[in-house]
């Protein structure tokens, strides 16, 4: 166990960058101060944690009168999800890469390593996010020409799909990281709540907190028929954990430039703002 727990540290030492997307986190932590001014100072070191892109609402809580179109299915990222964590990656490569120099501009598993929880959106979050980093022309080429028949299928295969790829090991030098994940039953780490079975008793109780019961009275109750009358729900099944889950599908159809139901006007949009934030 000795053994095996200083390799695990060797590891570490090694890695330059540590990345985890996930569904419950939505911070990102840099292991190193806004700037880098002393020249005794410098960057080993960097974890990022961040939440997965924009996705689709995880469940249709109400019906839109305009039509509840998300073609990727329920709970899944979006395009624009894609686009924000690749976005994302080509920021991590502009400061990490070319300005601190803190690892290579080509894949190297010493230097990094990436986890992601057990999602479809978060999953591709990572993929995204990765070939920000590592884009298209940083991928591995067969050097040797000798060696690329011996990658050819034992079996018929369409001529142009050899002669299309010629020194590049995949088409335009693309570079797959991979992406390791946990089952859910057992990653504590970045969906605790399915692993651990007294976080569920404890997020129970966050909700009849003192501060959650001031703020549903203060703000939540004034709105119940305006949520009921657009949402369909009754309002005596209108507790704060149902409203929440039925802002959580406002806000995927806001972001996305949805066309919302009339019914939800700028109180609701701001109610729905800051029952995030709480």
């Amino acid at each position: 166990k000795l053994s095996q727990t200083r390799k695990g540290e060797k590891m570490i030492m090694a890695l330059k960058i540590l990345i985890f997307t996930t569904v419950v986190c939505c911070c990102v932590f840099i292991s190193v101060g806004q700037s880098i001014n002393a020249q005794e100072d410098s960057l080993k070191f960097v974890l990022e944690v961040s939440r997965h892109g924009s996705r689709s609402p995880t469940k249709i809580r109400y019906d839109n009168p305009n039509g509840n179109d998300w073609p990727y299915g329920m709970g899944h990222l979006t395009p624009l999800g894609m686009r924000q964590h690749y976005l994302l990656g080509q920021e991590l490569q502009n400061r990490y890469v070319f300005e601190h120099r803190l690892f290579d501009p080509y894949y190297n598993y010493t230097q990094i390593y990436v986890r992601s929880s057990q999602s479809q959106r978060t999953i591709l979050s990572a993929q995204s996010q990765m070939l920000g980093l590592f884009p298209h022309g940083t991928g591995p080429e067969i050097e040797d020409p000798a060696l690329r028949d011996k990658a050819i299928p034992p079996f018929k295969t369409r001529e142009d799909n050899i002669v299309n790829v010629a020194a590049e090991a995949l088409p335009v030098w693309f570079n797959p990281i991979p992406i390791f994940s946990e089952s859910k039953s057992r990653d504590y780490l970045l969906k605790p709540h399915n692993a651990c079975k007294i976080l569920k008793e404890i997020k129970d109780i966050c909700w009849k907190m003192p501060e959650v019961e001031e703020f549903y009275q203060d703000r939540v109750v004034p709105l119940l028929s305006k949520i009921a009358e657009f949402s369909g729900y009754d309002e005596s099944d209108l507790d704060v954990e149902t409203v929440s889950s039925i802002f959580g599908q406002v806000r995927c159809e806001l972001f996305e430039e949805h066309k919302i139901s009339e019914l939800i006007d700028d109180e609701i949009v701001r109610l729905s703002s800051d029952l995030q934030h709480l």
